[in-house]
């Protein structure tokens, strides 16, 4: 081999050597990012293991079994919602505002101070004349648990709506919950000036024996099917990579060789030139 075509020939093998050598690189990034993936799919699973979701007792099933239903704001504050015998409860906010439906905040402002009018706007009617009178069977239950409700707000000086949506929203009950946004209150007889009884704070997870935190299963097992199929796919790629990582060292390994012998070829080119020239 001359010469020339020997320093051709190098300057080939050096390019393909640094175009292995970026593939590698590339490739070792990518295997990084592969790491950070299954980091986070990890933490996304371990966190939906941890995740609980709020329930209230609901009644006996016929079998004489409690019966429970996942709690939320709204249902946990509306009369009827979860059973006709339910205690009634009230949710504020870290300003002490009554958490309630864009409804019933509306009902209270345009009530304009009159608990009858607020009570005929929520009920449909604010006593047993004005049911009678409108047609519809009284229920005194709604009247005396909407009447706390009207008083309840004029109390604690408002309303407030995180929104009907977050209102209905188990999930949003539960985040808001554990980072310690919402308080509970429910009636306690012995509470109060004028010893009628008043509302007052109490644990979310001990205060109420109707209420109960249980592991959010149909997350769990959405994020475990999630996670199992990212790891698959994580680990596919990996195998991958770590082929193409082999093939690239051994290339590597090869024309580095060649390389070596392609440079002895040049000194021994470059020494019988320098020869011929000393003669």
């Amino acid at each position: 081999m001359g010469l020339a075509a020997s320093q051709s020939r190098l300057l080939s093998l050096t390019a393909r050597l640094s175009d292995l050598e970026l593939q590698a690189q590339s490739i070792s990034n990518a295997k990084i990012r592969l790491s950070d993936m299954s980091a986070a799919a990890s933490k996304t699973y371990s966190d939906a293991l941890d995740k609980e979701t709020m329930k209230v007792y609901s009644g006996l099933q016929n079998n004489g079994t409690s019966s429970y239903i996942e709690a939320t704001a709204k249902n946990l504050t509306t009369y009827g919602a979860i059973s006709s015998t339910d205690k009634q409860r009230f949710i504020k906010d870290s300003s002490n505002k009554v958490l309630v439906t864009t409804a019933v905040g509306n009902a209270y402002d345009s009530a304009n101070g009159v608990s009858n009018t607020f009570l005929d706007k929520i009920v449909g009617y604010h006593d047993e004349a004005s049911a009678t009178a409108a047609g519809k069977t009284y229920d005194s239950g709604a009247i005396t648990y909407n009447t706390n409700v009207y008083n309840e707000i004029k109390e604690s000086g408002g309303w407030n709506n995180p929104g009907d949506t977050n209102m209905s929203d188990k999930d949003w009950l539960s985040a808001q919950i554990e980072n310690g946004n919402i308080f509970l209150y429910e009636f306690d007889s012995t509470a109060g000036s004028s010893g009628t009884g008043d509302y007052t704070n109490v644990s979310w997870t001990s205060g109420d024996a109707t209420l109960q935190e249980v592991s959010d299963t149909t997350q769990t097992a959405k994020a475990e099917a999630v996670y199992d199929t990212t790891m698959a796919s994580i680990q596919a790629k990996d195998k991958r990579f770590d082929l193409n990582l082999t093939t690239i060292d051994t290339e590597h390994t090869a024309i580095q060789t060649e390389i070596d012998s392609v440079k002895k070829v040049i000194d021994k080119n470059i020494e019988r030139s320098f020869k011929i020239f000393d003669a």
